[in-house]
């Protein structure tokens, strides 16, 4: 088997908490103590998909860790440590944005990593790697709360390639080379994506919230939830360019493990047929199911895990497919984007239509198995 596809098996099954337990780990202990290759390549994909936080965390809950070499655990002991730090400094300015937002009389609502760090989802706070701080603010005060932030000496960051006027949310604010950079959004999610969640949904199902004498807005798991769907696979495109965004994934099961009945699938399914992304969400909860082996959307087509997952896991073995998915991806985008005069069915024939060459191609790299278990002995 590929070192990579076999290092991803081990690192999913540890992440979503699918292997034994036990002071022992008896169905884990001899394939990782035994393998180098395996430990590096866990390593890097965990970097690669940010959570190398939660592979520590799972190593030392299964009792692996210690069976690591000196090397290994040294790394990951010191990425935990410095993360710790990263995090710390994060925390302390959202708070002090919270704090100045609040007295220009704005009560923010912060998004997704910003929002974990507040309420605690995960509970080793070194955990999860922050890339900024998202925070949306209520419709018709982004002037008042970027003069704020200025007050405290925040500015625009140098963004030449990037152009923000029409952009969901304002040019990201730095203050110091040490500081994470603030993104103050007028919208949740993009504008292509703002029929599935508007931000009157969002603020009207949202709790207020306080922590440290700050005031603000909590989203609610069901739209925490959708926020993750809508920012990894419709902004970032994963699944249609056969990669999983195991940090989302990652997220959305920690999510859904503490508020596992206040995440309601099917309402955000319903929303997601307004974008439309009723497919791709369906793909999102198929990929979901497989990597956790809980439930999402019930009496979900076979065919969905039997191809969606399959082909990204047999991508991390063939570079070439991801490229190739690229490309394509990027070709429909911009072919849509400027058939505005075409009819609905030629749009719909034109994607089938690269969808099938893709088919074609992909075919004789898919195995049978739709699932890691069938090519693996972790249990």
């Amino acid at each position: 088997m590929n070192p990579r596809i076999n290092a991803w098996d081990v690192l999913t099954r540890l992440l979503f908490e699918r292997v034994a337990v036990s002071s022992d780990a008896p169905t884990v202990h001899p394939q990782i103590d035994g393998s180098r290759t395996l430990v590096e390549n866990l390593i890097a994909l965990a970097n690669e998909a940010l959570v190398t936080g939660s592979l520590r965390r799972c190593l030392r809950s299964v009792g692996i860790f210690g069976e690591l070499e000196s090397e290994a655990q040294d790394y990951l002991d010191a990425y935990h440590e410095l993360n710790l730090r990263r995090n710390g400094i994060f925390r302390e300015r959202l708070l002090e944005c919270l704090r100045t937002l609040n007295a220009a009389g704005i009560v923010p609502m912060p998004l997704k990593g910003a929002a974990y760090m507040l309420t605690g989802l995960y509970a080793d706070p070194g955990e999860r790697y922050l890339s900024d701080l998202d925070i949306l603010v209520p419709e018709g005060t982004m002037v008042s709360a970027v003069e704020a932030l200025r007050r405290i000496g925040f500015r625009e960051a140098e963004t030449p390639d990037c152009d923000y006027t029409k952009h969901h949310h304002y040019p990201p604010l730095v203050r110091t080379l040490d500081d994470p950079a603030v993104e103050l959004h007028y919208y949740p999610v993009t504008h292509a994506a703002a029929k599935i969640l508007p931000a009157g949904e969002l603020w009207a199902d949202a709790a207020r919230r306080h922590t440290a004498d700050c005031h603000y807005m909590l989203a609610s798991p069901t739209d925490t939830a959708l926020l993750c769907f809508v920012h990894s696979e419709l902004g970032s495109r994963h699944l249609a360019r056969f990669l999983i965004n195991l940090r989302a994934y990652t997220d959305l099961w920690t999510l859904t493990k503490s508020h596992g009945k206040d995440v309601h699938w099917h309402t955000n399914l319903s929303r997601a047929k307004r974008g439309p992304a009723r497919v791709l969400f369906r793909k999102h909860a198929a990929v979901f199911e497989t990597l956790t082996g809980e439930p999402a959307l019930s009496a979900q087509r076979p065919s969905y895990h039997a191809m969606t997952y399959r082909l990204c896991r047999t991508a991390l073995g063939q570079p070439w497919i991801i490229r190739l998915a690229a490309e394509l991806d990027t070709l429909s985008a911009a072919q849509i984007l400027h058939a505005k005069r075409t009819s609905k069915m030629s749009r719909r024939v034109m994607i089938a239509t690269q969808a099938r060459r893709l088919r074609r191609l992909l075919g004789r790299w898919v195995g049978r198995s739709a699932t890691p278990s069938s090519s693996h002995t972790m249990t």
